[in-house]
C-alpha cells in the first residue's frame, strides 16, 4: 500500500451488469462470489479501487503541540520536604 492511499482506494463497489461487489483490481479472489474481469461489467464505472477494504487505515492525525509548557504541579521543594518527613518517620 502507498503512503498516498485514500479511502477510494479500498472502496467498496457494485457491479451495474451483475450486481456483484467487485474485487479490488489488480488482485485475486479466492470469493467465487464477486465480480472479477469475466464479467463484462467489471471495467465500467464505478470502478473498484486496488486496496481490499480491511487494507487500508485512516491516517492518523498527529498530536497537537501545547501552546505554551505546562508548570509542575509540584514543586521541587515540595518533593524534598516530603522525601524527609517520610525518612524522619522511618
Amino acid at each position: 500500500m502507498g503512503t498516498d492511499c485514500t479511502a477510494r482506494c479500498a472502496r467498496i463497489v457494485y457491479c451495474t451488469s451483475c450486481g456483484r461487489r467487485k474485487k479490488p483490481s489488480g488482485r485475486d479472489s479466492m470469493d467465487n462470489g464477486l465480480c472479477d474481469s469475466d464479467c463484462r461489467g467489471y471495467f465500467e464505472e464505478p470502478t473498484p479501487g486496488h486496496l481490499w477494504p480491511n487494507e487500508w487505515e485512516e491516517p492518523k492525525k498527529p498530536a497537537r503541540a501545547r501552546a505554551e509548557p505546562r508548570e509542575p504541579k509540584v514543586s521541587l521543594g515540595d518533593i524534598e520536604a516530603a522525601f524527609e518527613r517520610n525518612k524522619e518517620g522511618l
